[in-house]
C-alpha cells in the first residue's frame, strides 16, 4: 500500500501560509483498472493551485483524470493505451509538480506504477515489510523517458539499469541501499513516524522549504530549462520575510520560532 502524504496542505484558504499535515490514502492495484482508478481519485484531492484555472470545477477536463476503463485485453489497444498513459501521467505530474512537500508512506508491494506514484513524492519512507519492483521486462511493455528519468534521478543509472533488467522485487532494505526510500521503519511505527516527520517539515519557515523544493528540482533540469530567475527571487524572499526575523530572533531566544509563510 502506497500513501500520498502532503506534509504542507493549505489549511486556510489558497494564499495563507499556515498549513496542516494531511493524508491521501491509495490502495494498492494489481492490474491496469486499479492504477487508472487510483490515478482518477487523486487528482481531485489536490489543492487548487494545480489547476489550470482556479475558477474551473473539478469536472473541467484541463484538470481531472479522464474517465477510463481497461480489462487487460484492452489495453492491446493503442487507443487504450495512450488514454492509459495519459491519465496515469496527468496524476504523477499534478504529485511530482506539487509546489510543496510530499512523503511517500509505503507498507507491502509497490510493484510498477506504485514505484512510479512514489517517485513522484519528494521523501519514500517504508515499513520493513515493504516490496519493490517494475516488471516491465516481463509484460514485455515499454517505459518512457519521464518514468525512467525519474528512477535514474532518485537512485543513478546503475540501480535503475539493475531494477528494470531483473524485473524482481526487491526488500525493503535493498530499496534502502539503492536510495530508492530515505527510511525504513517496523511496520508498527511506520505511520507515526511520518505523520512526526511531516509535524517536523510542516513546523520549519514555509519560504524557505518550500524555495528549496522548487531549486532542487531545477537542478534536475536541463541547464537551458532551469528558471534562474525564480529561483534567486525565491531565496530573495526568504531573506526580506519577517519569518527570516523571527527565526534569528528565536534563535537568540532559545525558542521555537513561529513561522507565518511572510
Amino acid at each position: 500500500m502506497c500513501e500520498f502524504l502532503s506534509a504542507r496542505q493549505q489549511a486556510l484558504r489558497r494564499d495563507n501560509f499556515v498549513y496542516e499535515a494531511q493524508t491521501l490514502r491509495l490502495g494498492c492495484f494489481e492490474n491496469a483498472s486499479g492504477e487508472q482508478q487510483v490515478a482518477r481519485d487523486l487528482v481531485p484531492h489536490l489543492p487548487h493551485q494545480n489547476r489550470r484555472n482556479d475558477s474551473r470545477d473539478e469536472s473541467d477536463a484541463d484538470f481531472c483524470i479522464p474517465e477510463c476503463r481497461f480489462s487487460e485485453s484492452e489495453r492491446s489497444s493503442k487507443k487504450a493505451i495512450d488514454r492509459y498513459n495519459e491519465s496515469v501521467d496527468k496524476a504523477n505530474t499534478a504529485i511530482y509538480e506539487f509546489p510543496k512537500p510530499t512523503i511517500a508512506m509505503i507498507q507491502g508491494y509497490c510493484i510498477g506504477g506504485g514505484v512510479g506514484l512514489a517517485l513522484c513524492c519528494d521523501l519514500r519512507i517504508c515499513a520493513d515489510n515493504a516490496k519493490f519492483g517494475v516488471p516491465a521486462a516481463k509484460l514485455g511493455l515499454g517505459y518512457g523517458f519521464k518514468g525512467i528519468k525519474k528512477l535514474v534521478d532518485v537512485v543513478g543509472p546503475s540501480f535503475a539499469k539493475e531494477i528494470f533488467f531483473t524485473a524482481r522485487q526487491f526488500t525493503a532494505a535493498e530499496a534502502q541501499q539503492m536510495g530508492l526510500v530515505n527510511r525504513v521503519l517496523p511496520a508498527d511505527d511506520l505511520e507515526k513516524f511520518v505523520k512526526n516527520y511531516a509535524d517536523t517539515i510542516g513546523g520549519n519557515a514555509p519560504l524557505t522549504v518550500n524555495s528549496v523544493k522548487f531549486i532542487v528540482g531545477e537542478t534536475l533540469k536541463d541547464a537551458g530549462e532551469r528558471n534562474m530567475k525564480k529561483c534567486a527571487d525565491l531565496v530573495a524572499q526568504c531573506f526580506a520575510s519577517g519569518d527570516y526575523t523571527e527565526g534569528r530572533k528565536a534563535f537568540m531566544e532559545k525558542r521555537k520560532p513561529a513561522f507565518t509563510g511572510s
